[in-house]
């Protein structure tokens, strides 16, 4: 400790002041024997805390810590308190005189919100997920006059499901699904080379994952058959989808858009923020992870709305899509909703009292995932196993549509 300093009396030993409390600065107070003055030592030593006691409600913490050094540091990060959950409210220092002065502080905390700690831990994983930004090659894309909008859709991917094909007719594990979705994704952009593609749109998420919690639940709380542990299967999720965009911005800038769905609400959120961070500095890719779970994208004359599926009456669509985006309703001349969740493929056009238009189409898209325990109990068996991807004009209706299978099941 720096041996405190009289104005009128110069350096003191020991024995010739005595210690007072903490000013705001950090400083500690003395009075000198000699003259009866106050002064200030300006501490210069980091100490080290000891915890005494802890006692923790769920909602507030009471926290002694006690040194045998004058010289304090109450810094959370000394103390050892996490600011991810803990914020503290009020500190009381005292000091205790003798041979060896002890120094004690109690600390009074509260625990932050849900959304406070999550903002937290999700800050901290965007600026950890920065460090594994994927390095891709500057590409040149051609200005064109009339581009396309190539849209690629692989809704209801589940991974991580686990099924026994004695019990549910397919064997599937997390390998087989990194597998069967480079395999279509593969196969979907090398029709891309025929035509003059402006953009890719890639809805993502839509039970991208099978569960959504460490308990191997859905959101929901339905438990499901796992085949890894949460950890492992939420990175090699986000990994897989950073492999599909950085395969599809070869071809052109890609809009990626992420769609909750009822298997995985949080982890497809928690994905859109992964892929946020990665790709803040590629100018060719956009990540839209915002909190609504219904989502538009116009490109030229034609609207797309994007849906789980799962909450709304299908129905229903075509006048909340009216309801929620008329500015680009009225800009648009085709419209139509892309959902999953159903798991086969199905589309019919619910009708709209415009004249001359042709209403709007509701398309529920393929879906890669095999069938498990409980759809085989229900029978719900058979669907092609496919993604799918659609070709739109920027001045015109939809042109085309392609289907790709895995490769070992076709």
């Amino acid at each position: 400790m720096t041996s405190p300093v009289c104005r009128n009396c110069g350096i003191l030993e020991r024995k010739d002041y005595r210690l007072g409390g903490f000013l705001k600065n950090g400083a500690h107070r003395f009075r000198c024997k000699r003259c009866g003055k106050w002064g200030k030592i300006n501490l210069d030593v980091t100490s080290k805390l000891k915890l005494l006691s802890f006692t923790d409600d769920g909602r507030s913490a009471t926290a002694t810590f006690c040194t045998d050094e004058q010289v304090l540091d109450t810094s959370m990060d000394s103390m050892g308190v996490d600011e991810s959950v803990w914020e503290i409210q009020k500190k009381q220092i005292s000091t205790t005189q003798g041979k060896v002065p002890k120094t004690t502080v109690k600390v009074w905390m509260k625990k932050k919100s849900n959304d406070l700690q999550m903002s937290n831990i999700l800050m901290d994983f965007k600026l950890s997920a920065h460090q594994f930004e994927p390095k891709i090659q500057p590409t040149l894309f051609p200005k064109m006059k009339a581009g396309m909008l190539y849209e690629i859709e692989m809704p209801d991917m589940h991974i991580g499901k686990l099924t026994w094909g004695e019990e549910s007719g397919e064997d599937t594990d997390i390998k087989s699904q990194v597998a069967d979705a480079k395999s279509v994704i593969t196969d979907l952009l090398s029709h891309t080379q025929h035509y003059p593609i402006s953009k890719i749109l890639l809805p993502l998420g839509n039970d991208y994952y099978n569960v959504d919690n460490n308990l191997n639940m859905t959101t929901h709380g339905t438990p499901q058959q796992e085949d890894t542990r949460w950890r492992k299967s939420f990175k090699i999720g986000w990994q897989l989808a950073a492999d599909i965009i950085n395969m599809c911005v070869q071809v052109a800038p890609v809009d990626v858009i992420i769609v909750g769905g009822n298997h995985d609400e949080q982890r497809s959120f928690y994905l859109g923020e992964t892929l946020s961070a990665l790709y803040t500095n590629q100018k060719h890719v956009h990540v839209d992870n915002g909190a609504k779970l219904r989502k538009y994208y116009r490109f030229g004359t034609n609207l797309i709305g994007l849906t789980h599926g799962y909450w709304e009456k299908l129905r229903d669509l075509s006048g909340l899509m009216s309801y929620e985006v008329p500015e680009m309703w009225s800009q648009t001349a085709y419209r139509e909703w892309h959902t999953g969740d159903k798991h086969h493929k199905d589309e019919w056009v619910h009708k709209t009292h415009e004249m001359g238009n042709d209403g709007v189409v509701i398309r529920i898209l393929r879906s890669l995932t095999t069938p498990d325990a409980w759809h085989y109990s229900k029978g719900y068996v058979g669907a092609l196993r496919a993604s799918e991807a659609f070709l739109f004009h920027e001045k015109e209706k939809i042109k085309a549509q392609f289907t790709a299978t895995p490769r070992q099941s076709t």
